[in-house]
Order: structure tokens, then sequence, then C-alpha cells
């Protein structure tokens, strides 16, 4: 029942200790703080890495807190200067309720280096909690073009041959290429200036899918002999681009060509005598369906007349190169000197223009009369 007088110190805490009703200091009243500790998961990435920002906070005491909050300044990461964290199960909170605050997003367009997240907690008691969160943002790798190497096979090839050209691409990085086309400039051989590849089985490619850019080009009938030097593009989805050859050569076409001549070269009218002619195929490409015709309008016979390699029509052979045609002269021709015109042909377009000297005398004497 006496009257205390003189100073009562709080050793608990400035500001947070209450006086029982019977005027000590009960120390179980003090106020708890409010506490909090922010992360960043993972702790590195790149520009445009997806991050999840977590505050775990510790709610105060006496009086316990209510209306808990979470804000942080994500500007370090090109984010918003007062962002909301979220304690509900969304925005890339795993548990709603469970006093983790998290927050999803990705990282903006910021210079590398270790960035500092301030974030603060705070309550309806209007007691707040400070933290702070590190993240590195790594320097981006540099971006790497599609690129390609060229080949043809055969590399040799001659006009009217086919040859499969092929562009072996490896894909640009960072990011990985996409929509990669492959297109190449074949107008030295006669083809399309802007000839697109494939890599889908199809023209030539061998394998679906394999990064190989293929197509089966002919090289076409006038193309000039010599290397030639095909342009290739490569590009893909990324606006990236690069650029290769593929080279080949086109050799000399030989030439078609014949010797003509008659078996006799002197022959009497109403006789007979063996036209030949003696082919010698062309090459680059070898000579296909050689024709052989001869204009014999001059000693009685056709102006068109087809000569033969298949062992008929007085060739010996079949298949050797030697055209022939026996030919009876008529009785009335008028003997001369002759040259007998031969064309030659092949599949390949090819021609020549020889001739068979023939010479008709004069029948003096046949069955006893001049």
């Amino acid at each position: 029942g006496g009257t205390f007088s003189g100073v009562i110190r709080n050793n608990i805490g400035k500001g947070y200790s209450v006086l029982d009703g019977y005027g000590f200091i009960d120390a179980s009243l003090a106020t708890g703080t409010l506490q909090a500790t922010a992360a960043a998961a993972p702790g590195t990435g790149m520009v445009a890495d997806s991050v999840l920002l977590t505050v775990n906070v510790t709610p105060g005491t006496a009086p316990a807190s209510t209306g808990l909050a979470v804000s942080a300044n994500l500007s370090a990461i090109g984010g918003s200067t007062a962002q909301a964290f979220y304690d509900d199960g969304t925005h890339g909170d795993v548990t709603s309720g469970d006093n983790v605050f998290s927050f999803a997003t990705t990282i903006g367009n910021v210079a590398p280096g270790t960035k500092l997240i301030a974030a603060q907690a705070t309550d309806a008691q209007g007691r707040n909690g400070n933290a702070q969160a590190s993240y590195t943002v790594q320097a981006a790798p540099t971006p790497t073009a599609p690129t390609g190497a060229g080949a043809a096979t055969p590399a040799t090839v001659a006009v009217t041959e086919t040859t499969l050209l092929k562009v072996t691409v490896t894909p640009g990085t960072n990011p990985a290429s996409t929509g990669i086309a492959v297109s190449a400039d074949l107008s030295s051989i006669g083809g399309s200036a802007t000839q697109t590849f494939y890599d889908d089985g199809s023209h030539g490619d061998e394998t679906a899918g394999d990064g190989v850019y293929s197509f089966a080009a002919t090289v076409a009938n006038a193309t000039s002999p010599g290397a030639k030097v095909l342009p290739v593009q490569i590009t893909d989805a990324q606006s990236r681009q690069s650029a290769t050859t593929i080279t080949l050569a086109v050799p000399a076409q030989g030439a078609l060509s014949g010797v003509g001549l008659a078996l006799p070269t002197v022959v009497k009218q109403g006789a007979s005598s063996t036209l030949i002619v003696v082919v010698t195929a062309g090459t680059n490409p070898a000579s296909t369906s050689v024709g052989v015709n001869v204009d014999l309008s001059a000693i009685g016979g056709s102006a068109s007349q087809a000569f033969y390699d298949d062992g008929t029509h007085g060739d010996q052979y079949a298949g050797d190169g030697i055209y022939t045609f026996a030919i009876t002269i008529a009785d009335d021709a008028t003997p001369g000197v002759y040259s007998l015109p031969v064309t030659i042909t092949d599949a390949q377009s090819r021609s020549s223009s020889p001739t068979i000297a023939i010479e008709i005398s004069d029948v003096i004497f046949r069955n006893g009369f001049e």
C-alpha cells in the first residue's frame, strides 16, 4: 500500500515495453518486431530470363501482425519501383498463406552486373521489416549467324548431266536458329538465280531434317565450259544470314563427228556400193541416240536416207559406231563425181555434216551392146 517514486529504466527496448496493471514491467508483453528476408531464384541469369523473387516474412508479435504486405523496388532489373508481392498462390507463389511473399518476373533489358533489389514488409500495426536480395545479370553471349559448307557431287559435270548440290548448315546460336532457309544462284549453269534448297527428302535431298540442304541440278546444254562458282545464301528466322559457295567444273564438250566413204568409191551404173559413215561420238557428255541420215537424191536414192548400225542394210557389226547403207545405183544415173551430204545428230543436240564421195562411171558395154 506504499507509494513508489523514482526512474523506471526499460532494458527491453525503447518504445516496446508495456507496464502491467500493477506498475511492473512485464517483458513477456514486449512488442515483437516484424522481420523479412529476401531471395532470388536463380540468383544469376541474362536479359529475358525468368526469376522468382521471394520475401520470407516473420510476423511481429504483441500484438500479432495483421494485414501483412510486401513490395519491392525492381527497377534495377527493369521492373516496377513498387511491385507488390503475393502470398495467395499466384504470381509464382507456391503456397498460399505461408508468409512467403512471391513475384515471378523476367529480367528486363538492363546492363550486366550485380543488381540489388530492396524489399519491405509492413503490417497493419505500423511495423515494417526491410530486406534485400541480389541478382547478377550476365552478359549475353554473342549471337552467331547460321553458316554452311557447300559441295557438288560429282564436282565435274558435263552439260545435260545432273549433279547433287549440297549445303551442310551449322545453325546460329544465342538464340538458336529457327526457320533456316538456303538458296543459291544457279544462273551460271542455266538454273534459277534464286533456287531454293531442300532438307525434306525431296529434290535430291537424301535425309530429311539432317541439316543438309540439297538440290539436284542439271547443267544446261548452253553452259560454257570452265569452273563455276555458285553463290549460296543461308538465313534464319532471327534475321541472321551468311554466305558460302559451291564450286563445280563443266568440261568442254567433245565434238560429234564422222567420216563418210563409199565401197567401192567408183561404181558403175546398175552396180551396188556400200556407203559408210564412221562416227566419233561426242563427249562431256557422251553421245546417246546417234542418228545418221544421208541425202542420196543425186544418185537416185532418198533425200533423207537413214543409215544403220544394227547389223542390217549392209552393216557388218551392230553397235560399233559404223553406220551403213547398201545402195544399188540406178541404170540411168548420170555419170559423174558426187559429194553426198551427211547429217549426224545425237540426243545432246550436237551435229556434224561430213560427206560421202562417190563416182558413177558410164557402162560402155552391157549384154554385148554399147
